[in-house]
């Protein structure tokens, strides 16, 4: 990234962007860390239920390395996501979040997915 963003002396913006979904598919994104080389999964999976038509997001392990959110009912044009950013982890001995909005303007459309993910501060071992 070529420009440096970041909020307070804390935390800075690792990656961000902007996708138009393909084809109704679900979103994997890959973080790979900077200084240790560990790589990231975040599969986002889109769902619809008749039952509760309120937007939800649930978490599911994906195994080593690897978070899905099966994101329910985000399918109109009033766009969805997380309040707070959610805490994922750590990448590059720092902590990691996630913030991410998703807009559709009809079921027919393909969603655009905006996402932000930050590094706050160092973890300490021990």
């Amino acid at each position: 990234m070529a420009v440096k963003i970041s909020f307070g002396q804390t935390i800075k913006v690792f990656e961000t962007g902007t996708l138009v979904q393909f084809n109704h598919e679900n979103i994997i994104l890959e973080l790979k860390g900077i200084l240790d080389q560990t790589k990231l999964n975040f599969e986002f999976r889109f769902q619809t239920s008749n039952e509760n038509q309120d937007p939800q997001i649930n978490l599911e392990n994906g195994g080593t390395n690897r978070l899905i959110f099966n994101l329910i009912n985000f399918d109109n044009k009033i766009n969805h996501g997380n309040m707070e950013p959610v805490k994922l982890g750590k990448l590059d001995n720092k902590e990691l979040f996630l913030s991410f909005r998703v807009t559709s303007g009809k079921d027919t459309f393909p969603r655009t997915f905006v996402y932000t993910f930050y590094l706050g501060e160092e973890v300490k071992n021990g």
